[in-house]
């Protein structure tokens, strides 16, 4: 081989190895921008807890991939109250074709750019309910109430900020016992087709109202999106009750100058929760009787930190207070 032919030889090698470097270099700075772990930093520990601290993500001002949906549905589903630590693992999602905002089942989205695109969700997590770590009453490796959600919808929306948020469903409560969660945990991602007419729950099609809060009573507040009025704060019991209790407190119940008031269907005390019923009026105790019965002998709950039902038999006192609805 003569020498220009060497060197011309050398320079398509070197101009190879210099594009397929460029080309590595972009696949990986791409897939880095859409991961979840870009999101937030490590984890930090509640020493209190011996679980990690909810999850803050930074801003993501475009349509998220799977992965930072997932990262942002434990940003906005993790939560400290005083009530105990709430925890999102193991998010396994689907991203559904992006469709037009429906009023009945997006308004009570947070801070929702009702002219932007929104993203259906469906997939599994698990919820995490954590105490205190304490050896009489919250040991440690079981501080923490655990509840696998097989399938749930959910959303992602842009909000009048231009920011991206997303957060699922709840489901069947349990009281599984196990370990809190030290690390944001690996949920495996994907995105695999999901009709963009996938229903969400749609328990009434009344036209919104658009009064959200009475104004004779700051405990009471309408929904928007549904039309239906909830009764919180004073207008529940002190103390939780049986279900047949709690549904002669509704049936008897005078508050806003009306009548009429029922214990809500399980679907509806799901769904007021996506649309933020616990930032517009005030909740007595960890949960909520429904009217749907669960056979003879026991109806569902709704327990207010989880987001998540549970059947109990109609005798159980220790749970659930009325949340009336009308």
């Amino acid at each position: 081989m003569n020498r220009s032919t060497s060197g011309r030889s050398l320079a398509v090698i070197v101009s190879a190895c210099t594009l397929f470097s460029l080309g590595v270099f972009n696949l990986a700075k791409g897939q880095s921008g859409a991961s979840g772990s870009a999101l937030s930093g490590p984890p930090t520990i509640l020493a209190e807890y011996q679980a990690r601290a909810p999850r803050k993500c930074a801003s993501v001002k475009g349509p998220p991939s799977v992965a930072q949906a997932s990262a942002l549905i434990q940003c906005s589903m993790d939560g400290l109250a005083p009530r105990g630590l709430t925890l999102i693992q193991d998010v396994k999602i689907e991203e559904g074709t992006p469709r037009r905002f429906v009023s009945n089942t997006d308004a009570g989205l947070e801070g929702i750019d009702l002219n932007a695109m929104v993203i259906p969700l469906r997939g599994s997590y698990t919820s995490y309910f954590c105490n205190i770590v304490s050896p009489q009453f919250a040991p440690a490796g079981k501080s923490c109430q655990v509840s696998p959600i097989d399938s749930s919808p959910g959303w992602c929306w842009k909000t009048s900020f231009g920011d991206y948020s997303c957060k699922m469903l709840g489901g069947v409560l349990s009281f599984g016992r196990g370990p809190a969660p030290t690390t944001y945990g690996s949920g495996v991602t994907a995105v695999l087709p999901l009709s963009a007419a996938a229903k969400m729950p749609n328990p009434r099609q009344d036209s919104p109202s658009q009064s959200q809060q009475t104004q004779s009573d700051p405990s009471i507040w309408r929904d928007p999106a549904t039309g239906l009025v909830w009764a919180g704060g004073a207008n529940q019991s002190a103390d939780p009750m049986p279900w047949q209790q709690a549904t002669d407190h509704c049936t008897a119940l005078k508050a806003g100058g009306a009548s009429g008031w029922r214990l809500a269907s399980i679907e509806e005390l799901q769904t007021a929760f996506t649309h933020d019923l616990q930032k517009n009026v005030t909740l007595n105790g960890l949960g909520a009787w429904s009217s749907t019965m669960d056979g003879r002998l026991a109806a569902w709950g709704f327990n207010f930190n989880l987001r998540l039902r549970r059947s109990d038999p109609l005798t159980a006192q220790y749970y659930y207070w009325p949340l009336c609805v009308r």
